[in-house]
């Protein structure tokens, strides 16, 4: 609905904490919502936020999401020139939160070098501990869990929206909710 008016799937995030649509459809794990907007055309290297910000790649790769590394490496994520980057920081992202099988993943797609290795080593990356007391906890009522309570009604047993209809439904709330919406972390 929100599509058909219009709405922009390329919204940039919020300057702290922020996320495009594709990029809360990667860190949530909503596989269903990623395709739908990757076919109306997010941009699958879409700028992170200035601030405790994440790359939709990013994102997948710090909670451990494989099915989506799949879908975002096979949508045209950049790993490459400018986009290398993105790519060293899912990797250290996936191996700091124990998710090796990602991390492996990623390193498949793409020859590891010694450079990645030395940018890997410098690469400092945002956590929970470095937002205490700031603006990032300002909506502390949301949760993963309370974020993800209405999706999860609406997928079946497979973890999958089953449905064209349910997918528009899901965008839409994305749409309305998603542009500035802060994740918590």
């Amino acid at each position: 609905m929100l599509l058909e008016a219009g709405a922009d799937v390329n919204a940039p995030p919020a300057y702290q904490g922020g996320a495009t649509a594709i990029q809360i459809a990667a860190i949530q794990g909503y596989l269903g919502i990623a395709r739908k907007l990757l076919e109306v055309g997010a941009n699958v290297n879409a700028a992170r936020a200035s601030f405790h910000g994440r790359t939709a790649l990013e994102g997948a790769a710090e909670n451990g999401r494989i099915d989506m590394l799949h879908l975002l490496l096979g949508g045209g994520t950049l790993i490459e020139g400018r986009g290398r980057r993105q790519y060293i920081r899912a990797v250290k992202l996936a191996e700091t939160n124990g998710h090796n099988a990602a991390a492996k993943l990623l390193k498949s797609y793409s020859c590891w070098t010694e450079l990645d290795s030395l940018q890997y080593d410098q690469e400092y990356i945002e956590t929970d501990s470095d937002v205490e007391g700031s603006a990032h906890e300002i909506d502390e009522a949301t949760t993963d869990e309370e974020m993800g309570e209405e999706m999860d009604e609406e997928m079946d047993e497979t973890g999958e929206i089953t449905t064209d209809e349910e997918i528009q439904e899901m965008m839409d709330e994305f749409l309305v909710e998603g542009w500035s919406h802060r994740l918590p972390r």
